[in-house]
């Protein structure tokens, strides 16, 4: 009789000891669980985190690339202007009127489609331009004062471009200027940069993209579209 007893309580304390165990088994489990599901989130968190800082990396290296390019095109074509003024040639030109040789010296540099030039007086009529020169207006008052100006310029017909004015000097007289620049449609200078930066850069006149690596649905460059809210904010 004691032995049945004793069985009988020995088989409860198994079932207890078996619940037990279940429960611990299902706690730990779940324990398991919920550890990973946190870790995953703190994964894709992180994951989002690192694409967001690499877009973002990327985009600030593209902005520097740009603004060192640019910057090293313009003040090229700055110092050559001004040896062509140092040297006395442009003032040579605008005392005899003849710009025969200035046409050669332009071509000899073989500057592309989207560089542009003109020689003014000092009150800006212009006396010599590049086929492609349209610029409607300029701003000459502090390169007739003996500043060379280097600067980003807007105008009606050129909606960005990058420009230099540079005096053009006779026997130490200032008898006019030498306008010069890079109209920044130009997207050779953006294909180099996206090369460097491995993103897609844009340039925009207002709310309208004016020069861009963007390729738009037709396979052409989005040049001309406006610019998204996701850009703009």
């Amino acid at each position: 009789m004691k032995e049945k007893k004793s069985c009988k309580t020995k088989a409860v304390k198994a079932r207890k000891t078996s619940r037990l165990g279940l429960r611990l088994v299902t706690i730990v489990s779940l324990i398991v669980v919920a550890v990973s599901i946190a870790l995953t989130v703190f994964s894709m968190s992180l994951s989002l985190s690192l694409s967001t800082d690499l877009v973002t990396d990327h985009a600030a290296s593209g902005v520097r690339v740009l603004q060192y390019d640019l910057d090293v095109e313009i003040r090229s074509l700055a110092a050559t202007i001004s040896n062509w003024s140092g040297t006395g040639f442009l003032g040579s030109c605008v005392k005899s009127g003849t710009y025969t040789q200035m046409d050669s010296y332009w071509e000899k540099e073989g500057y592309s489609e989207y560089y542009y030039g003109a020689i003014l007086d000092t009150s800006g009529a212009v006396l010599w331009q590049t086929p492609n020169y349209k610029l409607s207006a300029v701003n000459i008052s502090n390169a007739v004062s003996g500043e060379t100006v280097i600067s980003y310029a807007g105008d009606a017909n050129v909606p960005l471009s990058l420009q230099c004015i540079v005096p053009v000097v006779r026997s130490a007289e200032i008898t006019g200027v030498m306008v010069a620049g890079i109209d920044l449609q130009d997207t050779a200078v953006l294909d180099a940069v996206k090369e460097k930066s491995i993103c897609e850069v844009t340039l925009f006149s207002g709310n309208t993209r004016y020069s861009t690596t963007v390729i738009g649905s037709d396979g052409n460059r989005a040049i001309g579209t406006q610019m998204t809210s996701a850009v703009e904010n």
